[in-house]
Parts: structure tokens; C-alpha cells; sequence
């Protein structure tokens, strides 16, 4: 008669709760990446299909668990920012390094004669604008004999101040160079007009030849590349075996 009978199944409780277990995955949390995170000289890497931030500085991997501000920022703080104020770097962090340097090396005398550098924040500002004046002129040298193209742009600042930006590219022996040409303020309205007179005025200041320019590269705006007023048109006009 026990055939006949229907039984009730019986489940082994273990392999129901081991199941169970295997079934429910805890959910982990993550922070999701803040663009505020560069202040602290951190990007954004993918490893594996998870975000991890980037130091820019040192290249290193941080773990995911990091993407916190604190964490990062005490990593910044303590592995790279010595000092906070870059503009006085060479006087508050170079020179007590180099003279501890020439002291343990030297002796003494020779680490006092280290203590005479004059590297005040006016000094080293003055000798920054000469640098900078210096490789701005070696740039300008380069494009009285060689032929050039510019892109040109229209850009906003976080203050709302409009720039008007070019950029340069050249070819320096056999390599290609792409450099920062200008950023120079919008005082006025941003028509094509007002735009030319800003380049037209820096190229003939830096003495620079209308006719090695050779190409020209803007947005879409009509300001900039209008069929009939635009700075495009305009430039053409000077130059016209422009592209």
C-alpha cells in the first residue's frame, strides 16, 4: 500500500540555508568620483571595471575605499604637499634641504655660503617674468621663418571674464610643435572685429610675417567662421592663401 501513498517531501534544511546564503550577495557601497577630488591632485582610473582614483603626481593607484576627501587629502598632504605656498617653495623647502645637504657633505662653512642665495618671493618673481620673456622671444624667432597655423577661441572664465585664446602649431625641424600662442582679455564685445584687431595687434607686435600664416581653425560660431563677417573672413582677407 505504500506505493500507493504520496508522501510529503522532506528538504534538508541545510541545503536550503546554504542556498539561501549563496543566493543574497551583500550590496557593497562606493563613492562615486567628485571632480572636486583634483584639488587634492587626484583623477579617475578604471581597474578591473572598478573606480579608482589616480594621484597625477606620483602615478599612484589608490584602493577604491580611499574616495573619500580625507583620504585623499591626507594622502596629498603627506606624500607630496611639504609646502603649501608655491611661490615661496624655493626659499621654505630647496634651500633647508640643499644646506642640509651641504652640511652633512662639506661642513658648515660651505653650507653658511648657501644661506646668501637671495630667493625672496620678489626675487623669484622677477626672474620667472624674465624666464618667461626670454622663452617668449625665442618662440616668436621661430615663427618669423617658418610657416604656421592657429586655432582660435572664445572662452569664459569663473569669474565671467571672456579670453580670447590661440594656440599655434609649427613644424620645428622634424617634429611637430603645438604651443599656447596668446590668452589675451575681451574687453569689449566678442565680434569678429574686435577679435582680429587682438590678433592683428600681437602679430605685428612680435613682428611676425601675415604671410606665414597658413592656416586657420575656429568653432562654429558665426563670429568666428561666418561666411561673411567673421574673423575667418577676416584673417583671409590679410592673408590669402589661408586654409
Amino acid at each position: 500500500m505504500d506505493k500507493f501513498l504520496s508522501r510529503k517531501r522532506t528538504f534538508d534544511d541545510n541545503k536550503v540555508s546554504t542556498s539561501a546564503q549563496t543566493s543574497i550577495v551583500p550590496k557593497i557601497k562606493s563613492r562615486k568620483y567628485s571632480q572636486e577630488y583634483l584639488n587634492f591632485g587626484l583623477t579617475i582610473t578604471e581597474v578591473n571595471g572598478e573606480e579608482k582614483p589616480l594621484c597625477v603626481i606620483c602615478s599612484k593607484i589608490l584602493a577604491a575605499d580611499n574616495m573619500k576627501p580625507n583620504k585623499l587629502k591626507r594622502h596629498f598632504e603627506t606624500l607630496h604637499a611639504r609646502c603649501k605656498k608655491p611661490h615661496t617653495i624655493a626659499k621654505e623647502l630647496i634651500l633647508p634641504a640643499a644646506i642640509e645637504i651641504v652640511e652633512s657633505m662639506f661642513g658648515d662653512n660651505f653650507a653658511k655660503e648657501l644661506q646668501s642665495i637671495p630667493l625672496s618671493n620678489d626675487t623669484v618673481s622677477r626672474r620667472i617674468d624674465d624666464i618667461a620673456e626670454d622663452v617668449e622671444q625665442q618662440h616668436f624667432g621661430k615663427l618669423r621663418d617658418k610657416l604656421f597655423s592657429i586655432q582660435l577661441d572664445e572662452a569664459t572664465d569663473s569669474n565671467k571674464d571672456a579670453h580670447f585664446i590661440a594656440y599655434v602649431r609649427f613644424w620645428d625641424g622634424m617634429s611637430a610643435v603645438e604651443e599656447l600662442l596668446f590668452c589675451k582679455p575681451i574687453k569689449l564685445k566678442a565680434t569678429a572685429i574686435a577679435l582680429f584687431d587682438i590678433l592683428n595687434n600681437f602679430i605685428n607686435e612680435a613682428n611676425i610675417e601675415w604671410k606665414n600664416y597658413v592656416g586657420i581653425c575656429t568653432d562654429g560660431a558665426r563670429t568666428m567662421s561666418g561666411r561673411f563677417k567673421s574673423i575667418q573672413t577676416l584673417v583671409k582677407q590679410n592673408t590669402p592663401l589661408c586654409i
